[in-house]
C-alpha cells in the first residue's frame, strides 16, 4: 500500500464503514502532500469531527450517475505534480 499511495498524485477515500485502515492510509497520503479525495454514503454514520472539516462528497446508491459526475471535477481539478519515480517500463 506504502508504494501505491506515495506513486499516486490523488487519493480516493471512501468514509462511509469508518474502516481504520482508510484512516491509515489518508494519514500517509496526508503525510506525503498527496490531494485525498473523500465520500461517503448519505446516511451513514457521520464523519469523525477530525476530517469533518475538510470537503468530502456525500452520494447516494440510487443516484451513483451524481457520484461519477462529482469525481470527474474532483479529479480534473487536482493540480499537476511533478512526478519524482520514472514511469513504469
Amino acid at each position: 500500500m506504502w508504494r501505491d499511495i506515495r506513486k499516486s498524485d490523488v487519493i480516493l477515500a471512501d468514509l462511509t464503514k469508518h474502516n481504520p485502515n482508510v484512516f491509515y492510509e489518508m494519514g500517509l497520503a496526508h503525510a506525503l502532500g498527496k490531494t485525498i479525495i473523500m465520500i461517503k454514503q448519505k446516511d451513514s454514520v457521520a464523519v469523525p469531527f477530525d476530517v469533518s472539516r475538510h470537503k468530502y462528497f456525500e452520494y447516494d446508491l440510487q443516484k451513483l450517475g451524481e457520484l461519477e459526475t462529482w469525481l470527474g471535477k474532483a479529479f480534473r481539478s487536482v493540480p499537476q505534480r511533478y512526478n519524482f519515480d520514472p514511469p513504469p517500463i
